[in-house]
């Protein structure tokens, strides 16, 4: 079949990018890799070659318009896929009269069927990812030896011309804009004959997550806040408060903030004060970890009932106040406008904790966050330069908003050496980043800059120390192994750079940051208001080189630590070797950090958030007395 050419559109990941040097790259690779020499002959270039496979990949964004000549071109459009929701692209093909090959299995099959398409038989089978959306799922796994028979018998029918049309005509009976105004119009039709006819409407449970219904940003901010009937104070001002956030085991920052706040603030209340984590956690890992180690008052993300049977329980719990801790991705709900419903459930005052600013924020993000704000009886942010953000690009007045800065554990001096020789990296010069990994946390940048680095002090040892970020699933796992690739291709896996691939408590992170000679901050996002990391490295007296993101910007200035121009390896790179080596320049940025981080240990921000609760509880109850 050597007049057979194979066009393909796709895009790369973690990048979602369209650079066709990438994509070609990431196909060469796996087709060197089979063990088959007709494969590993493959052309990916525009160019035939006599006796080769073709394949063509677009390695540009096409438009509607040039989509339309592409499938108009072809003869067969072929996606055996592990599942889809509808399958737009198969209906597309099929409105233009061409017949298809596709796996018979999910969505598509309500208008795919033997007559107009090449429907592949199938087995399904357990979804293997960390990706917390797919746990104990499975898939459509596609006959391969089925794929093969049917691209012959696509390539060899003389009737497939006529399978196209019959393709077209179906398509176009059923889902033309006409036939679909039809439909919707006989439904409508029928809910109006039946609410006619009269009779009591029998209510029922609604479960958000799974039924058809679609909650937006508007639903949440019209609702009407639930009136105030706040319980008094306990004895000797005692408070209940109940906070709604991430915790462990779920891996995510907000979780270590609020554990270390909590633990904290505890003993700072009156006696008698009680203090209950409602945790958000995936819908998925509910079934498995409701009785250890989540409480019953888990609050699955995504589950609108939930927030209600959790504010319900706030509200006949006896709790002076509810604490939300607000990130954008830990709420469920159209960008997290569940946060605004829940606030609006609640009848205890609310104290929103917003972790995270921009002053060019989605207008979605925007207006779910002004909604969030108003609601709330007050509103926590780390820096002035977040409270002054919140007022001029939020229109959030600065009346009821606190600054409360992110606090770090008491870090007593330690030997760095011994510190070394627990972690088995006596004699390096250790170079460190932290947290949940992400494209946007610039490791990529460290690894172009290392061997430079590398080539000056032969000791350097990079540390990579976290697991992908589950927020952004197969994207960060991809980017994981990219940068395991980029080490490995520079020769300095192990030697030179150790990936250390968990998320880490608090006091093992703190041994690796004591480690560390340099801390190194590489992140793309500007925004980045507030890094517990930073704090905590700050705290410890290490060197930090970092990209000047809004919370670095202000800390490190004035000889705290070294900046460095954002997306720039070679700046990293100067920026890396203008501090090792010179112990003295060393010694003065240790101990300016320290010094600008002594003021934010966790006891002395946890008094801030005593007097803050104080003050709403007191004005709450005596607004209802």
């Amino acid at each position: 079949m050597s007049d057979v050419s194979l066009y393909i559109h796709t895009v790369t990941y973690p990048s979602l990018s369209y650079r066709r040097d990438w994509i070609l790259d990431t196909m060469n690779n796996y087709l060197r890799g089979l063990n088959d020499t007709y494969l590993n002959s493959t052309s990916l270039y525009p160019t035939l070659s006599p006796g080769r496979p073709h394949i063509h990949v677009f390695g540009q964004h096409l438009s509607g318009a040039e989509m339309v000549r592409i499938y108009s071109s072809i003869d067969c459009y072929v996606l055996p896929s592990h599942g889809e929701g509808w399958g737009l692209p198969y209906l597309e093909s099929m409105a233009l009269g061409k017949p298809v090959i596709a796996t018979g299995w999910s969505g598509m099959t309500e208008f795919l069927n033997p007559r107009v398409a090449y429907v592949l038989n199938y087995t399904l089978k357990p979804v293997h990812t960390s990706d917390p959306w797919f746990q104990g799922a499975k898939w459509a796994e596609p006959s391969e030896s089925g794929l093969v028979a049917v691209l012959r018998e696509a390539y060899a029918n003389p009737h497939r011309e006529a399978m196209g049309a019959a393709a077209r005509a179906e398509v176009v009976a059923k889902y033309d804009n006409k036939a679909v105004g039809r439909s919707i119009l006989q439904r409508l039709k029928e809910v109006s004959a039946q609410l006619a006819a009269g009779g009591p409407r029998q209510p029922r449970s609604l479960d958000i997550s799974k039924d058809p219904v679609h909650i937006d940003l508007h639903m949440c901010a019209l609702a009407p806040r639930l009136p105030r009937a706040v319980p008094p104070l306990g004895q000797a001002g005692a408070i209940r408060m109940a906070v709604a956030t991430t915790w462990a085991p779920r891996p995510c920052g907000i979780a270590t903030f609020t554990d270390a706040l909590l633990r904290s603030l505890r003993p700072l209340l009156p006696a008698g004060s009680q203090v209950d984590v409602f945790p958000i956690i995936l819908d998925l890992q509910m079934p498995t970890n409701l009785t250890d180690p989540y409480p019953p008052n888990a609050i699955r993300q995504y589950n609108y009932g939930d927030y209600v049977r959790a504010a319900a329980a706030i509200n006949s719990g006896g709790y002076n106040v509810a604490m939300l801790q607000y990130e954008f991705g830990i709420f469920g709900g159209t960008h997290g406008s569940y946060a605004t419903c829940f606030s609006k459930l609640l009848r205890v005052p609310v104290v929103s904790v917003i972790h995270t600013l921009s002053d060019n924020l989605p207008d979605e993000h925007h207006y779910n966050l002004q909604n969030l704000a108003g609601v709330s009886d007050s509103v926590v942010v780390m820096s002035p330069a977040s409270r002054n953000k919140l007022g001029a690009y939020h229109g959030i007045p600065g009346g009821h908003v606190a600054v409360l800065p992110h606090g770090v554990p008491r870090v007593p001096q330690v030997n760095t050496a011994a510190v070394k020789a627990s972690l088995n990296v006596t004699g390096r010069t250790v170079l460190i980043t932290n947290g949940l990994i992400h494209p946007g946390k610039g490791i990529d940048l460290v690894l172009q800059a290392l061997p430079e680095v590398v080539a000056a002090v032969p000791n350097v040892l990079y540390l990579v120390v976290g697991e992908p970020h589950p927020g952004c699933k197969q994207t960060c796992l991809d980017h994981y192994k990219h940068l395991q690739a980029m080490a490995a291709e520079r020769n300095l896996t192990g030697s030179h750079v150790r990936f250390v691939t968990q998320f880490l408590d608090e006091d093992t992170m703190m041994r690796y940051i004591q480690a560390a000679d340099v801390y190194v901050l590489p992140y793309r996002d500007r925004i980045t208001t507030n890094s517990g990391t930073l704090s905590m490295a700050m705290a410890a007296g290490k060197v930090v080189v970092s990209t000047p993101f809004e919370h670095a910007a202000v800390a490190l200035i004035g000889g705290r630590g070294v900046l460095f121009d954002f997306d720039n390896w070679r700046a990293l790179r100067d920026a890396l070797l203008g501090v090792l080596g010179d112990f003295p320049r060393q010694a003065a940025l240790s101990k300016a950090a320290r010094e600008y981080a002594s003021g934010l240990e966790w006891s002395d921000v946890a008094a801030g958030y005593l007097r803050l609760l104080t003050n709403v509880t007191q004005s709450a109850s005596m607004a209802t007395a």
